[in-house]
């Protein structure tokens, strides 16, 4: 079981966040920040990614380490991608703050369909 925060917006429903790694947005990147709108981190990802991973291999493919700058750069883009997988989730929920959502319960639940459903029968009795 997974813990899932409820927010609660006036028109638009329920909203479950799961606490803890987003695999998502370790594995998918800067596209899982475009789809929730987090358009810095997803920029960021992209320059990180062009201009950070492919400097580093420049610099690999000029100097006579090759492979071992090629590993560095490996290495650091799976480093921020394990940070963005660890605080994808925790930046949604902030990005809340502010706005017509309402946290309403932490709640244990298997998926986030089945947290809004536990939230809605507890709503109704």
């Amino acid at each position: 079981m997974k813990q899932y925060y409820i927010y609660n917006h006036p028109s638009l429903g329920y909203l479950a966040i799961k606490n803890g790694f987003s695999w998502p947005a370790f594995f998918l990147g800067s596209l899982w920040f475009f789809k929730n709108k987090e358009y810095i981190r997803g920029i960021a990802g992209i320059f990180f990614g062009i201009f950070g991973v492919s400097g580093v291999i420049l610099v690999a493919m000029i100097s006579y380490e090759r492979f071992q700058h090629i590993y560095l750069a490996l290495l650091l883009a799976l480093l921020f991608w394990t940070v963005a997988g660890l605080m994808a989730n925790s930046w949604l929920r902030f990005n809340l703050i502010g706005t017509e959502y309402s946290e309403v319960e932490i709640v244990e639940a298997v998926t986030p369909d089945e947290a809004i459903t536990k939230i809605k029968d507890k709503n109704k009795a």
